[in-house]
């Protein structure tokens, strides 16, 4: 029994967690506003465990995994700094448990300068999760800690003791664990010579000459620069960074790597170069840098997802329902254009719906010409865990078409239109979080939240035969009859 007060969601979602119903979890988090959202997963019981430590302690990877998607940037810092009684964070309890996948997921959820904070918190004992993961010889997870981090940041966080005077090396070197020792000197020289150059602290990236020619980029990547971790996904990592100081984004697909022979013919990929539409993010080339394939791209202000989920008063105030519609039109502008490069999306959603100076932008739309109608390569690409917005015809792993591409344009409207989960419950179905109406046969329930005319909209494109769905210049048209009334 609690002997603290704590909300009945809190006491649900824990019970959820006890029980190991990640699906139930899952469903009830997305009941829950952003602001209830953030305010629940603060709270703590009589020890101070919040739900994300219970999820820790029942290796509960979907929570952390679900979780980790719904809440995002500051709130989800605001989340994982929370310490329990003992002063550890979910982190500390995923390093003492040898929770590998779990360290990885919440280590991926976070920027740079958060992340940081997080390795600079101490327990009681005055340990943070550096000391825990060297003193438990763990080179692995610690080099999964500090990778992330800037140079200045790694030696900050190495000079760090605990409540016996020892540093992180000291209790590797006392306790022999070699590999640890050996990591950490590896880590602090590489530190000294990043301090040499006081103009950057990420590595210079050089590359043979490009044949892309891009407005603005110059025809090689020698002087392209990762900046910092900007955002992140199951595959891949998104870094802010600059070429001849023109600010790009770089998109890398983390243990992705192409041969040399793959590479040149992806640089002469003329359907990849002829892509230029004012509602498409620019692409501007490859590139084989050391974490794996990498996309260089127009870097953007926002997403959709994260414009959706601002609170709806203050200087941050979200867009009104035609500020997002103009936003879905946008969208639609640049899926007309793909479409008639006969050209499939794959992977329409919020988070890939980019905001730049108030003009919508679909992202990663190369994924089907890098993946050249391999479905394996094509989920793999793709994949973040969920089927939230996928056709229900991707379910038996057919490749996407024009088809599944409105469906998920239709699901994304759908939810920014009406500021509701497209779905109410999901489960788990095949190692994928997946809508059970979607299972069922069923439309989204949030078509519930709709006027009857504007229900009729949408149920153009959310029909369950993809043959029945409306293109996106037709849909496009139809829109324009949307009832804010």
């Amino acid at each position: 029994m609690f002997m603290m007060r704590v909300s009945n969601e809190y006491r649900q979602l824990h019970q959820l967690i006890l029980q190991g119903n990640q699906e139930k979890y899952a469903s009830e988090l997305r009941r829950l506003s952003q602001t209830n959202r953030v305010e629940v997963l603060c709270e703590g019981d009589d020890i101070g465990n919040t739900v994300i430590h219970w999820a820790v302690v029942q290796g509960q990877l979907g929570v952390i995994s679900y979780t980790v998607q719904l809440v995002t940037g500051s709130d989800l810092h605001e989340v994982l700094m929370i310490q329990n009684k003992a002063g550890s964070t979910a982190l500390h309890i995923a390093v003492y448990d040898g929770k590998t996948e779990i360290l990885n997921q919440i280590i991926n959820s976070l920027l740079p300068d958060d992340l940081f904070m997080l390795l600079s918190s101490q327990d009681q004992k005055g340990k943070t999760p550096v000391h825990i993961a060297v003193g438990q010889n763990l080179p692995e997870e610690l080099e999964c800690m500090l990778s992330s981090l800037k140079p200045f940041q790694c030696t900050k966080v190495l000079m760090i003791t605990n409540n016996e005077e020892d540093r992180a090396l000291d209790i590797a070197q006392s306790t022999g664990h070699t590999d640890c020792v050996n990591y950490i000197h590896k880590i602090r020289d590489s530190s000294t010579e990043g301090e040499k150059d006081q103009s950057s602290n990420k590595p210079v990236f050089k590359r043979k000459e490009s044949k892309f020619n891009a407005k603005g980029i110059p025809k090689n990547f020698e002087n392209l620069k990762i900046l910092r971790k900007i955002g992140f996904g199951k595959e891949c990592i998104v870094y802010e960074g600059t070429c001849a100081t023109v600010p790009i984004a770089i998109k890398c697909f983390t243990g992705f790597i192409i041969s040399t022979e793959g590479m040149d013919q992806l640089r002469d990929c003329d359907i990849l170069r002829s892509l230029r539409h004012e509602n498409l993010v620019h692409f501007f080339g490859i590139a084989q840098l050391d974490k794996g394939l990498s996309l260089i791209m127009e870097l953007c202000d926002t997403d959709l997802h994260t414009l959706s989920q601002l609170p709806g008063t203050g200087d941050n105030e979200k867009p009104t329902k035609r500020g997002f519609m103009k936003l879905i039109k946008d969208t639609l502008h640049g899926l007309i254009f793909l479409h008639s490069k006969d050209i499939v999306h794959m992977d329409i959603r919020p988070n890939k719906i980019l905001i730049k100076s108030g003009t919508a932008k679909l992202t990663d739309f190369g994924i089907s010409v890098l993946a050249d109608d391999d479905v394996q390569l094509i989920e793999q690409l793709t994949s973040t865990g969920s089927h939230m917005y996928s056709a229900p015809e991707l379910l038996d792993q057919v490749l996407p078409t024009k088809g599944s591409d409105m469906w998920a344009i239709g699901i994304t409207a759908l939810e920014v239109m009406t500021g509701h989960p497209a779905y109410f419950e999901v489960k788990l179905w095949k190692g994928k979080l997946t809508p059970s109406a979607l299972l069922k046969g069923h439309l989204p329930s949030a078509l519930s939240y709709l006027k009857e005319r504007n229900q009729k909209i949408f149920r153009n494109v959310l029909q369950l035969k993809p043959d029945g769905r409306s293109t996106a210049a037709k849909w496009l048209a139809r829109i324009h009859d949307y009832s804010f009334d």
